[in-house]
Order: C-alpha cells, then sequence, then structure tokens
C-alpha cells in the first residue's frame, strides 16, 4: 500500500462578468474650439453655454491650427483633471480673455474665435444629452434673442457610458495525495528526504502476500508472506504487513 496523507486544496478564480451601461450624467472637463462669423464688429459680446453665463471661460485669439494639431497627450486634447479647480479659463493655457464678466469684442470683420474651456466639477457642470446644448454669443447679457443686435449660437453634443460589471468568484477544493517521506540511510548527514512507497496484493492460489517497494533513484524491493501465514487468514497477513515496520525507532524500514 503506498503510505501517506491527503491535504486538501483550494483554488479560487476571478471573472468579471459585464452586467450592462448607464450614461455618463455630465460633460467632463473639455476644451472646445468655436469660430462665429457675421457678426457686429467691434462691439462687446458674451457667451452661454445652456444658459449659463461662460464669458470668463472664454480664452479668444486661439487659432484653429494650434488646437487641432496638438499632440493627443496635450491638455488641450485631453485637460482630464488638471484644471477642475479653475474658476475661469484656465491660466496655464493663457487664461480667460476677459477675467471680469465684461463682453469681448468682435473684430473689424464681425468674426470672433478661440477656445471655451467646458469645466465640470461640484460646483460647475452641465448635464449630458442628446438633443445637445447650445453655446450662444449675444451683445447683451441674455440668451433672450429678441433684445440683441447681434446673435449666434452652435450646439455641442457629448455623451458618453459607464460600464457596469461584477466579480464572479469561483472557489473548488480538492485532495491532494502527499507521500510520507524518509530519510535516506546513507544521505551522509544531509538530511535529505526519499519518498518511499509500498504496496501489497494477496496471491489466491499460493495463499501469499506480497509487498513491493519503490523509492527514488530506481529503487525496488519485493517481499513475500509465508503461504497462509502464521494463522492461515487475513489477520496473519496483518501481521506479515506489520512486519515491515522493523525499526526501534517506528520509522519506516523498506526491506
Amino acid at each position: 500500500m503506498s503510505h501517506g496523507y491527503y491535504k486538501n486544496k483550494t483554488v479560487s478564480t476571478n471573472e468579471d462578468i459585464v452586467s450592462g451601461f448607464d450614461q455618463i450624467p455630465v460633460h467632463r472637463p473639455l476644451f472646445i474650439y468655436f469660430e462665429f462669423e457675421g457678426l457686429r464688429p467691434n462691439i462687446p459680446h458674451w457667451f452661454f453655454f445652456g444658459g449659463t453665463n461662460v464669458t470668463t471661460y472664454i480664452r479668444t485669439g486661439v487659432a484653429k491650427a494650434t488646437f487641432t494639431n496638438a499632440a493627443r497627450n496635450s491638455a488641450l486634447k485631453e485637460p482630464g483633471d488638471a484644471y477642475i479647480n479653475e474658476t475661469a479659463f484656465p491660466a496655464a493655457q493663457g487664461g480667460p480673455t476677459s477675467s471680469n464678466g465684461d463682453g469681448i469684442k468682435t473684430d473689424a470683420e464681425g468674426k470672433i474665435f478661440g477656445l471655451f474651456y467646458l469645466q465640470s466639477n461640484t460646483t460647475l457642470s452641465w448635464q449630458t444629452k442628446y438633443s445637445g446644448t447650445e453655446l450662444v454669443i449675444s451683445d447683451v447679457q441674455s440668451v433672450n434673442k429678441i433684445n440683441s443686435t447681434s446673435f449666434a449660437a452652435t450646439q455641442f453634443s457629448g455623451f458618453g457610458q459607464y460600464q457596469n460589471y461584477w466579480t464572479k468568484v469561483t472557489t473548488s477544493t480538492s485532495a491532494e495525495w502527499v507521500a510520507y517521506t524518509h530519510s535516506s540511510n546513507n544521505d551522509n548527514g544531509s538530511g535529505s528526504q526519499n519518498v518511499y512507497n509500498t504496496t501489497g496484493s494477496f496471491n489466491t492460489t499460493t495463499n501469499q502476500w506480497s509487498y513491493t517497494t519503490t523509492g527514488p533513484g530506481g529503487y525496488s524491493s519485493t517481499t513475500y508472506s509465508q503461504a497462509d501465514n502464521q494463522s492461515g487468514d487475513f489477520w496473519g497477513s496483518l501481521k506479515e504487513i506489520g512486519s515491515i515496520f522493523n525499526r526501534s525507532d517506528n520509522q519506516f524500514d523498506p526491506q
């Protein structure tokens, strides 16, 4: 028989399961390039986004090429959280054209262009809508164009989705056979451990038990019981099995 014991072994595996998507509720921080033409020349104008006055978040005079040719990792393309505490167009990008809320003048041709910094923080943010949000420019401090003599608007749309998922944890337990170890007789005091296994079988023709012990390095040894054993039955065979444990220190000693 083989000498050893069963050891429980537990294995856990994780699997991410996608359970759907949710729409992102507000716009993230973003720089938006704008260009308006056909306005009244050389007069102040104010900017509104979703009905909110955002004139201090405007930086005019920024060429379109400066924005479109910026590197992908440029803050102009992806500001992330770099400026979420700013209360106006970020100073690191030149600051606002009008820091005190005064209107920003169009040029002699009635044109105005530049960048709008769409802020998104706990104080100022805009809801994402499939219908979009209007960016308005007007020569009066109102989005009501009835009172305006110079007015233009454009639509901005942007939305995204969150991916929802949960983690499935699967745990399985199995029994792993671990053979007992025995110190080699010729380990020279190194204490190295070698594994020996013994199996037994009964021959009904000769009425004998045979015991085969195998070990490292191709070691193999076979012993046989007396015919019918001392008692001539199964219990006598057990005496033969016990005879292989013949050391006074109770260590297993292969024949």
